[in-house]
């Protein structure tokens, strides 16, 4: 489970970077800069001279793009994500949100694409990932690129016949243009909130996932809102 997001400070005449510390990168606001993390990994020296290097990628039909680069190095790392995202890596929320929602989306032309963090070994392969969750593994947040201002208001629910059970999805989103912080809190095994605003009482802490031979391929993925489908209805 994943996904965390928090809407930058926006700088309309003096686009400053951001930074995102080992918890959070800061509240309100949005996009409008570069942003740049700043990582402390959990156990994070275990991993000096295994991971060499640690990209922020993202994918369009056809392959994967690493939008920034840095050396993993003293137990963490630091990304610096570009200003503006290439239109290839980006698709509408209509590609996302199915007829089972019922609310409201501000813009639904509006595009997104999230980042994922991919470590790497000396000979530039992938081994692993970092993921930025709490102790529990209920709260979890994802980087997200937004073409433009967009707030999401409402819920989904599908039935799931194997467990005789209706999953709930709730969705309180805010973005800003550029570069946010969802968040992805789960509140009880068949109910889950995707919200741009962070959960109170919550430390969010950089761990990083070795990828082991069984694991999917780290382009097997979707969108945090589409990945957190749990279930096809039935």
């Amino acid at each position: 489970m994943t996904a965390v997001l928090i809407i930058m400070t926006a700088f309309a005449s003096c686009k400053k970077d951001k930074d995102s510390k080992n918890d959070d990168p800061g509240g309100g606001g949005g996009g409008g800069g570069a942003l740049a993390i700043n990582a402390t990994v959990v156990d994070g020296n275990d991993y000096n001279g295994y991971i060499a290097t640690v990209k922020a990628m993202m994918e369009d039909d056809y392959d994967d793009y690493a939008i920034a680069s840095g050396k993993y190095a003293n137990g963490g790392f630091k990304l610096n994500l570009p200003e503006s995202v290439p239109a290839r890596y980006l698709y509408s929320f209509d590609y996302i949100f199915e007829e089972d929602f019922e609310g409201t989306i501000s813009d639904r032309k509006a595009k997104t694409g999230d980042v994922w963090i991919v470590a790497y070994d000396r000979e530039d392969d992938e081994i692993g990932e970092f993921l930025w969750t709490n102790e529990n593994e209920d709260v979890w947040a994802y980087y997200v690129y937004v073409d433009r201002n967009l707030t999401i208001k409402g819920h989904e629910s599908w039935y799931y016949s194997y467990e005789n059970e209706y999953y709930y999805t709730e969705y309180d989103c805010s973005f800003t243009k550029g570069w946010n912080i969802l968040y992805y809190v789960e509140k009880g095994y068949y109910e889950e909130l995707f919200t741009t605003k962070k959960p109170s009482g919550t430390t969010l802490k950089w761990y990083y996932e070795d990828w082991d031979w069984w694991k999917k391929s780290p382009s097997d993925r979707q969108h945090p809102f589409s990945k957190m489908r749990k279930v096809t209805v039935n």
